[in-house]
């Protein structure tokens, strides 16, 4: 059942008074006052949100004033089951934020009798207030992050023979609009009601419909990506683009795994032992492939980068990167804007944009440095930070000078200012 609560100011939670001294930085107009942030922030309801994780590894939903940084409201949260690679992330609908919260936590003068049982709840919270607006209960095998789903908001909870269970629940009322286990966990990628998925210890690949509802195919994971050996242990991506779902996984022996194209209706259009380029927006509606992880020197170099038509697979356009190394940002790699990224390779600083091809030579390296693959305790377990964007310049570093403009990449933007993470702190600068 969905319990709808009237807002009152006993339903806000407020940190408790520091006589600690604001935090700064020279790149900042001000340095937020909350916890350290493990998802990545969204603006809402006139306030910048984020989950952080406190110093007691508690997990907190925030919710910061733009032109100040302070802590205008909290409220618990919980990472319920987990997996520890997988980013956590924030579902936005207009000012309204949805939060998973231990059963109770939040507001004790509600309770629910029949779910007794029932550890956490899905609270939809007005990220004006804090105040919440109605909660959902769900069992323990509920998992994080939460995802969006068309007009809703979707909770997946474990299902027997490695499925998944998808709750599809309205974001206005929280009352169930669908509910399906026909797919598998992880789901490798999604697109409205469609979503293809893959099971660790079974040789199955699946295409659902309907949030989980219907099965449209299922083949062995095997005739779908060559004689690669792959499953989604090491990792998965996925995107669906043009009548294209173009799927990757990793492989246990430790080698790039392989990228298929596989068609709407379940033929294998084309499969290549690469993986995609990391860094790559989730909005790109196109396939960036290139690269190789060595997990053992902790390098990832980018070596050719190549654009793939979805359909045929073939290479659309390509660049020489070499030894460009990911993992050493602001020295080797920084982003641009929504497309393009800074690379420093032997010829010099070029600018590529990963959404065509094309290639100029950067005189102003100024961009935002990725920081991705940090770890931190959140509750009993490690669970990865949400990679961020702060200022830097290629070749130099980070900036010692606020930023004239955030992109939205890197951070909302809110009551004239625009705020980003960097070292564990959300820091803001005045923009427009």
């Amino acid at each position: 059942s969905t319990t709808t609560t009237s807002p009152s100011p006993s339903t806000e939670r407020r940190s408790p008074q520091t006589t600690a001294p604001a935090r700064t930085a020279d790149d900042a107009a001000w340095v937020g006052q909350g916890p350290r942030p493990v998802s990545g922030l969204v603006g809402a309801g006139g306030r910048i949100v984020y989950l952080g994780v406190d110093d007691e590894h508690r997990l907190q939903l925030i919710g910061l004033n733009p032109a100040t940084g302070a802590v205008a409201w909290n409220r618990p949260s919980t990472a319920a089951t987990h997996v520890a690679g997988v980013e956590q992330r924030l579902v936005v609908e207009g000012d309204t934020v949805f939060n998973v919260e231990p059963a109770g936590a939040a507001n004790s003068r509600v309770a629910f009798p029949a779910q007794a049982a029932d550890p956490f709840e899905v609270v939809a919270v007005d990220a004006a207030t804090g105040r919440d607006l109605w909660h959902h209960p769900f069992g323990e095998s509920m998992s994080t992050p939460l995802h969006r789903c068309g007009d809703g908001v979707c909770v997946l909870e474990d299902a027997p023979g490695r499925h998944v269970d998808i709750t599809r629940l309205s974001f206005t009322t929280g009352a169930v609009t669908s509910e399906g286990a026909a797919a598998f966990d992880p789901l490798i990628g999604e697109d409205g009601e469609l979503a293809i998925s893959s099971p660790s210890g079974r040789d199955t690949f699946v295409l659902t419909s309907g949030f989980g509802k219907k099965v449209e195919w299922e083949h062995p994971r095997s005739e779908l990506f060559g004689s690669v050996d792959v499953a989604p242990d090491t990792g998965w991506e996925g995107l669906h683009t043009g009548g294209v779902w173009i799927a990757w996984l990793g492989s246990p022996d430790g080698s790039d795994g392989a990228t298929s194209g596989i068609a709407d209706d379940g033929t294998l259009l084309w499969t290549q032992p690469r993986r995609p380029c990391p860094l790559i927006p989730d909005s790109f509606d196109f396939a960036v492939l290139c690269g190789h992880l060595d997990s053992s020197l902790h390098q990832f170099t980018l070596g050719t980068i190549e654009g793939v038509d979805p359909l045929t697979g073939t290479t659309q356009w390509s660049f020489d990167a070499g030894s460009v190394d990911v993992l050493q940002p602001g020295s080797n790699i920084v982003r641009l804007d929504a497309t393009h990224f800074g690379l420093h390779v032997g010829s010099g600083n070029m600018g590529l944009d990963y959404a065509t091809g094309a290639t100029n030579p950067l005189a102003d390296g100024k961009g935002w440095c990725p920081r991705f693959g940090d770890f931190v305790q959140v509750e009993d377990a490690e669970s990865i930070v949400a990679t961020s964007w702060s200022p830097c310049t290629l070749e130099i570093g980070p900036d010692h000078a606020p930023p004239t403009a955030v992109p939205d990449f890197a951070g909302p933007s809110s009551d004239g200012f625009g705020a980003w993470v960097e070292n564990g702190e959300v820091r803001a600068a005045k923009v427009g």
